[in-house]
């Protein structure tokens, strides 16, 4: 989970450079997402919310 000031700095950053304003809840959902990307991209371990269930589950992405 992003930080509350991370994410009021995303919000920050996009309506900056992009002219986008994004309510509270979807810059945080993309925060996250963008996180997730990145470990995606680095080989880290991705932790994702599995749905209907409500617990964590980590996957790893290395194959």
């Amino acid at each position: 989970m992003v930080k509350k000031k991370a994410i009021e700095e995303f919000q920050e950053i996009c309506l900056e450079r992009h002219e986008i304003r994004l309510p509270f809840d979807e810059a945080a959902e993309q925060a996250n997402q963008l996180i997730r990307f990145c470990k995606f991209a680095i080989g880290c371990q991705v932790t994702n919310k599995t749905e209907g269930r409500g617990k964590d589950e980590a996957k790893s992405i290395k194959e």
